[in-house]
């Protein structure tokens, strides 16, 4: 997990919070006029999609290292008994 993969998280996260609330402000406030609602919604969803994606990656992190893991143990296991 590198910090580009955080920060492109991050980013994303934003860019679908300011989407969110534009679209909230635009459509949904003349009919519900309080716009604090629409930041609280708009904050959680983009805190939601940050926290899935994170999950995700962590996920396919350790999936990864579990991968290299076993493969490691195989070839010391093969090395061992003069296969390779």
């Amino acid at each position: 997990m590198s910090f580009a993969n955080i920060f492109d998280r991050f980013w994303w996260s934003l860019m679908l919070t300011i989407l969110l609330g534009l679209i909230w402000l635009k459509f949904v406030d003349p009919i519900v006029p309080c716009w604090s609602i629409g930041l609280i919604f708009s904050v959680m969803c983009g805190l939601g999609f940050f926290s899935f994606n994170m999950r995700k990656l962590i996920v396919q992190q350790r999936l990864e290292e579990d991968l290299e893991r076993k493969a490691y143990e195989e070839l010391l296991r093969d090395l061992k008994k003069g296969d390779a």
